[in-house]
């Protein structure tokens, strides 16, 4: 029998909307909280001083009542993946934190599906120490949509913003025939510790050659060090998950900045990712890329000229269906659109407290 999920919760959730025949279809919760929980993914955070938990489910989430995701037949299994920052070591903590998600085996007419938006993870997303703004951006290039969305257009009904330490804001700018639509979605206080998936009052129709843009604005003036991508919470990223219906061959829409460009600049002629060693991008055997640029002289480097060449220089594109396989050749590029008028929000007006 196929099912379809078509609500998910923390426990504290009430999934009391009216659906039929809606069950549990798993609990799942976290385990004792080691003294060093730190995984080699996730190096050691500078801050905050104590041990969080962060969700990106605060108060549940349940999808339109026109669509579902659907669970294949046969054997599967869900896995949660939890990320901890413990940097006092504290032991003997208990996490109660977990998810429940509720099914149905009436099956409803559309089936949903998430799309990755933004930077791919890349040793070439560098953001230099002791800037109080610096950009990160992800685009997505328009022959990707062109190929992988119907012509009906693809409907997203939420989104979920995601960056690290450094990040201050968020957008996802949308272009369509020469013109910049309204975004996607934005987050002018974006803070690490407060992540959620916003579900939209409205839902948002993308359509074949629209492009996106995803910009993450930055803030390392309380560090010394450069940082890169990575999954490490000390590392950045700049992505957007769109839920949308009716599901596609199409899992993520990302580029890359010119690494030749940006290695050269640097001399840099030799980048790897050591697993072995905490999944730490190398220059040499026994260098890290980020003790390398530590090391370099920025006194000679133009800032602005920096940033343009990480932004406005052609990006490659990284699209993926859900197997995983590119949609454009490698060394396919995209930029941003030229002569186009940019878009922005309308001013709030505060209430005047009467």
């Amino acid at each position: 029998m196929i099912k379809a999920i078509i609500a998910k919760s923390t426990w504290k959730a009430n999934p009391s909307a009216p659906h039929t025949r809606i069950k549990p279809i798993l609990n799942l919760t976290s385990t004792i909280l080691p003294s060093q929980s730190r995984s080699p993914m996730t190096p050691t955070p500078a801050t905050p001083p104590h041990v969080q938990r962060r969700a990106g489910l605060a108060n549940g989430e349940t999808y339109p009542e026109n669509v579902g995701y659907v669970l294949p037949e046969g054997g599967m299994f869900f896995m949660m993946e939890m990320h901890y920052d413990n940097p006092e070591g504290v032991s003997g903590i208990q996490d109660d934190s977990g998810l429940t998600v509720y099914y149905t085996d009436v099956l409803r007419p559309l089936e949903m599906a998430t799309l990755e938006v933004g930077s791919n993870l890349h040793p070439a997303s560098i953001t230099p120490g002791r800037q109080s703004h610096f950009m990160n951006v992800g685009l997505c290039n328009s022959k990707c949509t062109e190929i992988a969305f119907p012509p009906e257009g693809i409907h997203i009904f939420s989104g979920f913003l995601h960056s690290h330490l450094l990040g201050r804001k968020m957008r996802v700018r949308v272009f369509r025939n020469g013109e910049e639509l309204p975004w996607l979605q934005n987050d002018d206080n974006y803070d690490f510790d407060y992540q959620q998936v916003r579900v939209f009052r409205e839902h948002i129709t993308l359509y074949p050659g629209d492009q996106l843009i995803m910009e993450c604005d930055y803030d390392s003036s309380n560090r010394d060090s450069v940082t890169v991508s990575g999954f490490g919470t000390m590392e950045e990223m700049c992505l957007a998950f769109f839920q949308y219906y009716p599901a596609v061959n199409f899992a993520a829409c990302l580029s890359l900045p010119h690494f030749e460009s940006i290695f050269s600049m640097f001399g840099i002629t030799d980048v790897w990712l050591d697993p072995n060693g905490g999944y730490e991008y190398m220059v040499s055997e026994d260098q890290t890329l980020v003790d390398y640029l530590n090391e370099f002289d920025w006194s000679g480097v133009d800032m602005e000229g920096f940033q343009h060449l990480m932004r406005y220089d052609p990006h490659y594109t990284r699209c993926f269906n859900n197997q995983g396989e590119l949609l454009l050749p490698w060394n396919q590029t995209t930029s941003y659109p030229e002569g186009v008028d940019s878009w922005m929000p309308p001013g709030r007006e505060c209430p005047s407290g009467k």
